[in-house]
């Protein structure tokens, strides 16, 4: 049968008892729920519908068409389609009245109208609360009436993107909004809250790779080798990003990094850093090292045709991707570690200069309280200590800084304290004064202390029959009753002092 459309009493009327004619025949258990006194109820109520409509001006349709009509299709097809939207809203433009379709629970959960006058009043001043407080300007934006029909002119489609509140969660939806030939708007709500969160994921990771490229680029340019190994496999790649050091021919690729790398130490390593590398670079080792996220570090020498370069590895473990693998960096140190010996040995001249005298260069009166602080230290430790204080001192050295000028008495003070360092060979010398030299005794110089003192001051006595320099000495040993080294001092201070007069007197 065709599609049967009628708008008269007397055809409803048919149409009427052709539905019930198809219920039954179709059917013979149906006829059994229906009887004359069904059918003139429905007829009775039909008339009366069609009454009601034709003083308010319409007139009443019934219909009947196969269900695989087109019109049938059509409405199917509507209805699959609005399963997937949120809503969907029509809009008079003249009127501003709008109906509003929805088969999703959401959205009946909030309560709106489902129809009204005023659509764009209503939108503003109702549905914007439902929308995500950070993007209310913009919905209310898109939604003001002479905007959006001015863009609708231009273009077929406006579409955006806002947030709304639904349970308290933000979910994003996309409104397009097209204008019909019936001089309507059509709108339509479409949940798009998943393909935005997975944009925004994908975009972030993209960012965090293209971030990690740019770092892993500049930490690069410090290395001019890099190691890539598969842990399982053992297989490896080499970046090499300098010329110098491919002539080493170290393998850029091969099967079993741990074996290759024995090899290499033995051809391009430093004799001296060999041992220590190669027992590094031991698979189970270096695994060890690297445990719990651990790096590992070492500094090490090659050799590249017989110059001698310094370079810094760097060993770390990383999961990703493309299974577990070490990764490892190997950078230039030379002109750092050139750069620190340089400073350390300016370091080691200044200090040197510091303890230094600069008219006799021995050791000065700062170098000799800090070996005063040391021995402190291992008195007061009650370690087993020998070793004894001589303290020399030239005699009228302020006259001969009078009669004959400064110059003079410091080629004094030079001869005096060469004549020092000459008897006591095997231990430290100090100026600690103008005319005055303190020795401490170690060593063989300890073992012969006595008959040295002797062979000084058999030389003082002859250079004072001979105009030569003339200085007296005093001697003392530690014991295990001095408290400090101030005491033995003392002692050998007072000693000196005794042998002064004794010289003057002519002894």
């Amino acid at each position: 049968m065709g599609r049967v459309s009628v708008s008269n009493k007397t055809d409803n009327v048919k149409v009427i008892d052709l539905l019930f004619k198809k219920a039954t025949d179709s059917d013979g258990e149906t006829a059994k729920d229906f009887d004359k006194r069904n059918i003139d109820e429905f007829r009775k109520k039909i008339e009366i519908l069609t009454d009601a409509a034709e003083k308010s001006g319409y007139n009443l349709t019934l219909s009947l068409e196969p269900k695989h009509s087109r019109s049938a299709f059509f409405s199917r097809l509507a209805t699959a389609l609005l399963k997937d939207y949120f809503c969907m809203v029509s809009v008079d433009i003249k009127s501003g009245h709008f109906t509003v379709y929805s088969s999703d629970d959401r959205y009946g959960n909030m309560n709106p109208d489902t129809s009204g006058e005023r659509f764009f009043s209503y939108v503003k001043d109702k549905i914007s609360k439902y929308i995500y407080e950070e993007d209310r300007d913009k919905f209310i934006y898109y939604f003001e009436r002479k905007r959006l029909l001015k863009e609708l002119a231009k273009t077929e489609t406006v579409s955006f993107v806002v947030r709304f509140n639904i349970d308290d969660v933000p979910v994003s939806m996309q409104v397009k909004m097209t204008k019909t030939e019936d001089k309507h708007i059509l709108i339509g709500v479409i949940d798009v809250d998943a393909q935005v969160k997975r944009r925004i994921e994908y975009e972030k990771a993209q960012e965090q790779r293209l971030t990690f490229s740019r770092i892993a680029q500049i930490l690069a340019r410090d290395y001019f080798s890099i190691y890539y190994i598969d842990i399982k496999t053992d297989n490896f790649i080499e970046y090499t990003s300098q010329q110098k050091y491919k002539r080493l021919k170290i393998e850029q690729r091969g099967d079993n990094f741990f074996e290759t790398c024995q090899k290499n130490i033995l051809r391009v390593i430093h004799e001296d850093d060999r041992l220590r590398l190669s027992a590094a670079f031991k698979k189970d080792v270096l695994l060890s090292q690297l445990e719990n996220g651990r790096s590992f570090s070492v500094s090490y020498r090659l050799m590249i045709h017989g110059e001698t370069v310094y370079v810094s590895l760097k060993a770390m473990r990383i999961n990703d991707e493309d299974g577990d693998h070490i990764l490892i960096g190997v950078k230039n140190i030379n002109s750092q570690i050139k750069r620190e010996q340089s400073i350390k040995k300016a370091i080691d001249k200044a200090q040197a200069l510091a303890v230094k005298d600069a008219l006799t260069s021995v050791k000065n009166k700062r170098a000799y309280s800090e070996a005063e602080k040391f021995l402190n230290e291992r008195i007061a430790k009650k370690e087993n200590l020998e070793f004894a204080v001589v303290v020399c001192d030239i005699n009228d050295l302020k006259k001969i800084n009078d009669k004959y000028g400064h110059k003079t008495g410091d080629e004094i003070i030079r001869s005096a304290c060469s004549l020092v360092c000459e008897i006591f060979k095997y231990s430290p010398v100090y100026r600690v004064g103008g005319d005055e030299f303190v020795v401490i005794l170690q060593g063989a110089d300890y073992e012969n202390r006595y008959e040295l003192v002797s062979l000084l001051r058999a030389k003082m006595r002859k250079n004072r029959k001979n105009g030569g320099v003339v200085m007296a000495c005093g001697i003392s040993e530690y014991s295990a009753e001095d408290i400090n080294v101030s005491a033995v001092f003392e002692r050998a201070d007072e000693n000196m002092y005794a042998d002064k007069h004794a010289l003057k007197r002519g002894e």
